[in-house]
């Protein structure tokens, strides 16, 4: 499983970037049509509070025995794509483990890693030259379902020194808490 898994994962080199069919400043239409009949437009115009792009078209995707509900979210400014988002359907500790040994495998020791947040929510990041990769577990409680999703997200040129500076930030709060015996 966990071979078929690192399928899903690829991030192409700095000429192709972006996800699995997709490249980083695609459009809409464009990556309707690269998708093969998998993704389809989006027309709700409901947002994520956690995502600043718009949602452009919604599909599905399979790799490794897992199965993926993906959101397309582009550029409010009529820009391209800028972030993938892929929802784990029917998890089970099993797939999470093995998406979780995949992403680690593939971009090593994550730079930022929240820990359990009162017992419900862990968020650990990622970067690569071309995006960052985080992966959100949200475990079951009396307000939400359990969720597991991971978000790519293209970093431009221009936002490079937000996300090196998100990593020195994060990696201080990590420090931060060990200090303090959070960790």
């Amino acid at each position: 499983m966990l071979a078929n898994l690192a399928f899903f994962l690829a991030i192409a080199n700095s000429a192709n970037a972006g996800w699995q069919y997709t490249k980083w400043g695609m459009k809409v239409e464009q990556v309707i049509a690269a998708s093969k009949g998998t993704a389809r437009r989006f027309n709700d115009t409901s947002s994520d509070p956690l995502i600043s792009d718009e949602k452009g078209a919604t599909g599905s995707f399979e790799s490794g025995g897992l199965k993926f509900a993906v959101t397309f979210y582009f550029s409010k400014n009529g820009g391209g794509l800028e972030t993938v988002d892929l929802l784990l359907l029917d998890p089970n500790s099993q797939k999470v483990d093995g998406l979780e040994a995949v992403l680690i495998g593939k971009y090593g020791t994550p730079y930022f890693d929240s820990g359990m947040i009162e017992g419900a929510i862990r968020n650990r990041k990622w970067s690569s030259p071309e995006a960052r990769v985080s992966f959100f577990e949200e475990f079951p409680n009396v307000a939400r379902s359990e969720s597991y999703e991971v978000l790519y997200e293209f970093i431009p040129e221009t936002k490079g020194f937000w996300v090196w500076s998100e990593e020195i930030n994060a990696q201080n709060m990590t420090q931060e808490r060990r200090a303090g015996g959070l960790l």
